[in-house]
């Protein structure tokens, strides 16, 4: 596609590959401010869930409203099983949580994260459980309209999976070093 989307890919790679590969001076007090932020910023919001749960209207824009309606309808009519289904044709979406965010993984990875919840079972997951659960409700409904939709054209059920996948990965973002902008897979400060 061109030199500039060349150079791109060779970053991205690199970053997947390695994403502790650029280093600078002072990295560590980067690295500590901007987790501190996340935690400030993300944990126990309810404006932060909002917005998630506002992206709901990306999937409809992307899939339409009706397969969006389509997909919420299917899931809350029947959640246990349209989880099994999901989870039975989507790897992506079965290991979603565990690869939610790279701001709230780092952060938990971090020496005042041990600090904050040392001793307190639980407390880690309980931080970021309001985005985690937001998302997982809006994901889902999203993962299964897009499903729904390319099923009803091809009755393909690799290609449906593939397709909702991808909707899921441009609608839904999680902060996946794979996802993001070579800005933000950079160093600490090119982060904060």
């Amino acid at each position: 596609t061109g030199e500039p989307e060349y150079r791109e890919l060779q970053g991205w790679l690199r970053d997947v590959a390695n994403p502790k590969s650029q280093r600078i001076p002072l990295e560590g007090i980067f690295g500590v401010l901007r987790q501190n932020a996340t935690a400030a910023i993300l944990g126990w919001k309810v404006t932060v869930s909002l917005v998630q749960a506002g992206s709901i209207t990306q999937t409809a824009y992307e899939i339409g409203s009706n397969w969006t309606a389509n997909g919420i309808k299917e899931f809350w009519s029947d959640r246990k099983g349209a989880i099994e289904f999901v989870y039975s044709k989507s790897p992506i979406m079965k290991h979603r949580s565990e690869r939610f965010d790279r701001e709230i993984k780092d952060w938990l990875k971090s020496r005042e994260a041990d600090k904050l919840i040392k001793g307190k079972k639980g407390y880690a997951e309980s931080l970021y459980s309001m985005i985690r659960g937001v998302d997982f409700l809006t994901t889902m409904p999203s993962w299964l309209g897009a499903y729904n939709k390319h099923f009803a054209k091809t009755q393909n059920v690799e290609q449906s999976a593939r397709y909702a996948d991808g909707v899921v990965r441009r609608t839904q973002p999680t902060g996946a070093i794979e996802n993001l902008a070579s800005v933000m897979r950079g160093n600490a400060f090119q982060k904060l």
